[in-house]
């Protein structure tokens, strides 16, 4: 590889990316994700309730960071309160899998979202509105249907 070409490496999306599957494995490696989880599994009382909730955070979580970053983070923390509450785990997990591909209200949510402002054919403005309606029309999808389907 050149330094021409490696000049033209998007270093700031690889640093992110990289960042978020740091952060996953700092979080296993330490235990932070039981002790997170085991602290959440009262709140699992109302599965419902805290199956809306975490997709929520899910969602918020990659309008900030990469979609492999949030799952990274989020996902060993939904495990622990899974098994702390005895809930079904596999059904957590793939909504939160789901639901963070939902993140189209920021360029940083997913790459190909950062492709689409880096063009400058989509402003931040157009970015946010018509990414919040995707986000919202995802989240109630996602939840609608693992409560019909999966918590029902």
């Amino acid at each position: 590889m050149t330094w021409s070409e490696a000049a033209q490496i998007d270093w700031q999306s690889l640093l992110l990316f990289g960042g978020g599957l740091s952060m996953g494995a700092l979080l296993f490696s330490t235990g932070v994700a039981q002790a997170l989880g085991a602290s959440l599994a009262p709140l699992a009382a109302h599965p419902r309730l805290f199956f809306a909730c975490l997709v929520l955070l899910m969602l918020l979580l990659t309008e900030i960071a990469s979609n492999t970053a949030s799952v990274t983070l989020l996902v060993p923390i939904v495990v622990a309160s899974c098994e702390a509450a005895a809930l079904p785990t596999p059904v957590f997990v793939a909504a939160m899998a789901l639901t963070a591909s939902l993140g189209y209200m920021l360029p940083v949510g997913t790459p190909p979202n950062a492709l689409a402002y880096g063009t400058g054919l989509v402003s931040g403005r157009q970015m946010l509105r018509e990414g919040a309606l995707v986000d919202l029309l995802g989240y109630l999808l996602v939840v609608a249907s693992f409560f019909a389907f999966h918590l029902g």
